[in-house]
């Protein structure tokens, strides 16, 4: 099931709690939320965010792909990487 969403150009200073409450707030079930860092702690500027079902997925594309966070404008695509 496609419940996980990819999020990128994430502000260098959200922290996956900003990230979920942004979710959270905009009226999504989240169930997870992660801010990917590289070995220093760094942000890579993106996430991951696992919602509820496909559906709340599909419109969190939808509605949230090009939305303020902070100081940036976000991507909102479907996650295609494989997870364990």
């Amino acid at each position: 099931q496609k419940t996980r969403v990819f999020v990128a150009r994430l502000d260098p200073a959200t922290r996956w709690t900003e990230l979920k409450d942004f979710f959270r707030d905009n009226g999504f079930g989240v169930e997870y939320a992660s801010v990917s860092a590289d070995a220093a702690g760094n942000s890579k500027c993106c996430g991951v965010v696992q919602l509820s079902s496909a559906d709340e997925a599909a419109r969190a594309i939808r509605e949230l792909d090009g939305e303020a966070l902070g100081d940036a404008s976000i991507l909102v695509r479907e996650d295609r990487q494989q997870r364990m």
